[in-house]
């Protein structure tokens, strides 16, 4: 499913990311807003699945050692997601905010590679489209957000 979800947001087509697109007649816009949402749900499926496993085991509720390969398999998973967006261009990765308040619930993961991956991007949307949004809650004058 990552690598799925990795080919789909690497295409410019599906993200929006060239002027094409509004060139393009509406049932690519169509695909395209299915595919960006199918990246969504699912990116946001698999990390709220790593976290509720990490909790449960962390939390002694379950000492199966069926649980603890379970979390380590959707450590890998999420590692191997997370990896694939960070390798993508800024372009790519801008187009996804709501990406962000999911990576701060990963950095309380308990795997060490995972929160150095969360760690670089979040500093990366930081950096990109949130420090306007940084900047003007400073100053106090909104932003307008594109739809």
């Amino acid at each position: 499913m990552t690598k799925f979800l990795l080919h789909l947001i690497s295409r410019e087509d599906v993200m929006g990311v060239t002027s094409s697109n509004a060139e393009e007649g509406g049932n690519s816009k169509r695909t395209a807003s299915v595919a960006q949402n199918l990246i969504k749900d699912q990116t946001e499926s698999i990390l709220n699945a790593l976290i509720a496993k990490e909790a449960v085991l962390s939390g002694g509720k379950d000492t199966k050692k069926g649980a603890s390969t379970e979390v380590k398999h959707l450590t890998a998973l999420v590692n191997q997601l997370l990896d694939g967006y960070n390798k993508l261009d800024d372009n790519h990765l801008f187009v996804m905010p709501w990406l962000c308040p999911k990576l701060s619930a990963c950095i309380q993961s308990n795997d060490k590679d995972l929160r150095s991956i969360v760690h670089i991007l979040v500093q990366r949307m930081f950096n990109g489209p949130l420090s306007d949004k940084m900047k003007s809650a400073k100053s106090g004058t909104p932003t307008l957000q594109a739809t």
